[in-house]
């Protein structure tokens, strides 16, 4: 998108909801700025929970809006009609108003409004996904988009002709040091660190999965750092204080079937759920 792009586009970038959503547009606005694209013809189109404080260093003209969005569920929000009368209201005026000749989503409530209306007035439209299975947004989105660009060669949940590989968006500082941040190797212990997070919907599923693939883990040693969230209930404050009960008997006596016992021990208790009630825990092989 960014080679074909000139410098008299006015590129809109509508964005809205948590990080994972207005990360990936940060991330474009500043490689645009880095290839001289003049700011003053970029905008960003964002809801109204905040999502500006990650533009605030980007001097680009910032517009907020409360659009309609899935508060109870998916249905929820295609039957609202007034609601999504109202946003796209709002949307068509602001790609008038601004005479916007590219769109730029990256999903959420947002991406079906304007790529709807971004293919009833002939603009080109791109999305981007970073997940491997697609929200509903960009779902819908991807019917009416030019491309959508995906962190995963084979990302499902989107119409197939679309679909442009271009591998995962990453934050400028995370991309600044790759080598600092890959799984290193310390020569002196012999262990590997690996670093484990997720979030959103995807985050269950990670979580899960970290437990199947180290239970019974003999191979090299590593260090697994892994992230999951904040607590919210009760069984999260006796899960913390056992994690690290454990992490420093690992940590003195370094047995691999204690680090099992505890494994099994989250799974008793059920540490799955973390979607809803997570911990934020370190284990240390």
């Amino acid at each position: 998108m960014i080679k074909d792009l000139e410098a008299e586009n006015k590129i809109g970038i509508f964005s809205v909801g948590t990080a994972g959503h207005v990360m990936p547009s940060v991330r474009i606005i500043n490689e645009l700025k880095e290839q001289g694209f003049n700011s003053n013809n970029l905008i960003v189109v964002t809801g109204n929970r905040n999502e500006k404080k990650y533009y605030k260093e980007l001097d680009v003209t910032i517009i907020e809006h409360d659009f309609v969005r899935t508060k109870k569920s998916s249905i929820y929000y295609f039957i609202n009609f007034v609601g999504i009368f109202r946003s796209l209201y709002f949307l068509n005026k602001i790609i008038r108003n601004n005479d916007i000749s590219v769109i730029f989503t990256t999903g959420s409530y947002i991406a079906p409004l304007v790529s709807f209306l971004g293919w009833m007035k002939s603009i080109p439209t791109y999305l981007q996904e970073q997940n491997i299975y697609a929200g509903l947004g960009n779902y819908v989105a991807s019917f009416f988009a030019k491309k959508a660009f995906t962190s995963f060669p084979d990302t499902e949940h989107l119409h197939k002709r679309k679909i442009n590989f271009v591998g995962p968006i990453l934050d400028d500082s995370i991309e600044n040091h790759r080598e600092e941040l890959s799984p290193h190797y310390d020569s002196y212990t012999g262990e590997i660190s690996i670093g484990i997070q997720g979030g959103s919907q995807g985050s269950q599923e990670i979580n899960e999965l970290v437990y199947e693939t180290f239970k019974d883990w003999d191979k090299i040693p590593i260090k697994l750092i892994h992230i999951t969230g904040h607590k919210r209930h009760k069984q999260d404050t006796i899960i913390l204080k056992t994690v690290m009960i454990v992490v420093a008997y690992v940590l003195i006596e370094q047995r691999w079937l204690l680090l099992e016992q505890t494994v099994e021990y989250f799974m008793h208790l059920k540490l799955r759920t973390v979607k809803n009630y997570g911990v934020i825990f370190l284990l240390i092989f």
